[in-house]
């Protein structure tokens, strides 16, 4: 929970620090865009079966069949000499 905190503080933060140097477009069009790729990337990240879990999964899963298939070509090379 607390890199989500810190996110959002920072957030909060730099879009204030634009605000109070009176850039003010800058600021909102920060807190507009921001907002959104904060939410998707909190989705993306956050549950027991999030999106990132699953691309984790779908890739160990990936590397688990390479590592298999070198170990087996290694095995059968071995028993050719």
């Amino acid at each position: 929970m607390i890199p989500t905190t810190v996110t959002y503080l920072r957030f909060a933060l730099k879009s204030a620090s634009l605000a109070q140097r009176g850039k003010t477009d800058q600021a909102l069009q920060f807190v507009t865009l921001g907002t959104r790729r904060i939410a998707d990337a909190l989705t993306f990240v956050h549950g027991n079966n999030s999106e990132l879990r699953k691309s984790y999964e779908r890739e160990r899963r990936g590397w688990d069949v390479y590592y298999d298939t070198l170990a087996a070509a290694e095995t059968a090379l071995l028993t050719l000499a």
